[in-house]
């Protein structure tokens, strides 16, 4: 357990200095707060806040409101130490006026972080959103909301890690393209969310994490 929280912590250490300093203009401010009970670590951050560069919005072909958030990271080394942090959020129906809030269910959030060798992904359970300035240039919002979330092993491979509580806040613009490239990233292999019926809080196991923009290094 201590291994596993340090993992934890480490990741989000390394991802939050990786992204600081790197928020637009319009901030978009991401905290994460572990809420195990078992262990606490007595030198990592208890609450760690990440500043992604991008956040995009679109409705989607079933008339859903779709949040994209992304931060990274490029090594000049080695693509295998890239870091990056994703977050999507699929909500259904838009603002019938300029606001509207929103609950999360099982589907809604997909969040992906990776750091060299450590990776981590989370999926919702349950929340509230608030979006206003709807047709405007910028969409604003604000979130909250509880996930499970699993953590990757070279030798184990995926594990459940306990749950997490997600808060923040965004600054969206208008770009489907580029948000439905981020979003399909959050759903890599095990995290679709057309694979998880609403009743079901199970992350589906896979031996090795997504790849894309970072690439877990090989066994030696």
């Amino acid at each position: 357990m201590i291994a596993r929280v340090g993992c934890r912590i480490a990741l989000a250490s390394t991802v939050a200095a990786a992204l600081a300093g790197t928020g637009c203009a319009r901030r978009t401010t991401v905290q994460i707060v572990p809420l195990g009970t078992q262990q606490i670590n007595t030198t990592g951050p208890l609450i760690t806040e990440l500043t992604p560069h991008e956040c995009y919005y679109w409705t989607n072909d079933a008339g859903g409101l779709c949040i994209a958030i992304r931060g990274h990271k490029r090594s000049l080394l080695d693509r295998r130490l890239n870091q990056e942090f994703v977050l999507s959020f699929v909500f259904d129906g838009v603002p019938a006026a300029a606001a509207r809030d929103y609950r999360f269910n099982r589907r809604t959030a997909r969040c992906r972080t990776a750091a060299a060798i450590y990776h981590s992904r989370s999926a919702s359970l349950n929340g509230i959103a608030t979006v206003w300035s709807y047709g405007k240039p910028t969409l604003r919002g604000r979130f909250r909301f509880y996930a499970k979330i699993q953590t990757y092993n070279l030798l184990a491979g995926w594990r459940d890690d306990g749950s997490v509580l997600f808060t923040g806040e965004f600054a969206a613009i208008a770009n489907r393209r580029r948000g439905e490239a981020i979003l399909a990233d959050t759903e890599g292999p095990g995290m679709e969310r057309s694979a998880v019926p609403d009743r079901d809080t199970r992350i589906q196991p896979r031996k090795k994490p997504a790849e894309p923009a970072v690439v877990a290094p090989e066994k030696p």
